[in-house]
């Protein structure tokens, strides 16, 4: 219902346009601006995103300015510019309590969209913060159940499997993510260091190499060759790999370890 009532407004704006009114440009603007990240041609993945409205507010803008420009008396034309900017200062002071943090926004967005794939992966991860592990994998499932391609959701899962110690479930979720988006970098990351513990050296090698495709510069593909590079005796590459990660000024406690490993 509410599709077609804005496929009317825009209906009614284009033909205002065809009959050469500057009011209805503006609304044709705003209207035909917002469809393209209203969700309703095609998913954009994005909601209760204020950004989104800066280029379709334009024609608000432009609209209201014509109205006020037709004010027979000018002192009055003043009143309603102050309305709008006492109106976007209310708008604005009731909203900042939704971005304090994610808790704020997941709340705020369950109550709003709680059907978008997106909402249920913000409560996801409010969940799994929390230690309500068995609410995060609801949310994931009703993320997927939402929108079946969803690399993040299978990536969220496979992390929850790695700290439950199931490793053959999260190597699953893994490919479940890497088929949707081969070049998740998340997932490619950790789904290589899992096959590098489990000591399936060739396939995480390839994992590193991809990762590295996607960005020559990701510390995580460096140091699975690294650490790949250790477990072969190359030390000659593997200092390559490690002055890579220092120029990049890259720190973690398994760096410094694989460095004290190649010293020796």
């Amino acid at each position: 219902s509410k599709n077609i009532v804005i496929i009317i407004l825009i209906a009614l704006s284009l033909l205002s346009v065809f009959k050469r009114s500057y009011l209805g440009a503006g609304i044709s603007w705003f209207f035909i601006a917002f469809l393209l990240t209203s969700n309703i041609l095609f998913p954009i993945g994005t909601i209760f995103a204020e950004r989104l409205t800066y280029v379709p507010y334009i024609g608000i803008l432009f609209s209201l300015a014509i109205i006020i420009d037709r004010f027979p008396i000018r002192l009055l034309a003043h009143v309603p510019v102050v309305v709008l900017i006492l109106f976007e200062l209310f708008l604005t002071q009731k909203s900042i309590p939704h971005w304090l943090n994610n808790d704020a926004l997941a709340s705020y967005q369950e109550d709003i969209s709680p059907s978008s794939f997106r909402t249920q992966l913000l409560l996801a991860r409010r969940d799994k913060e929390r230690g309500q592990i068995e609410g995060a994998k609801n949310h994931l499932n009703k993320s997927r159940s939402i929108l079946p391609k969803n690399d993040e959701a299978y990536h969220l899962l496979s992390v929850i499997a790695l700290e439950e110690h199931e490793f053959s479930k999260a190597e699953e979720y893994f490919k479940q993510a890497l088929v949707i988006n081969p070049e998740y970098l998340p997932s490619l990351g950790l789904y290589g260091r899992l096959l590098l513990n489990q000591g399936k050296l060739g396939l995480s090698q390839q994992l590193a190499e991809q990762i590295l495709r996607v960005d020559r510069t990701n510390p995580d593909g460096l140091l699975i060759l690294l650490a790949l590079a250790i477990k072969n005796g190359d030390a000659v590459r593997g200092r390559n790999y490690q002055e890579q990660l220092s120029l990049l000024g890259y720190k973690s406690a398994d760096f410094e370890a694989l460095k004290k490993r190649l010293e020796n």
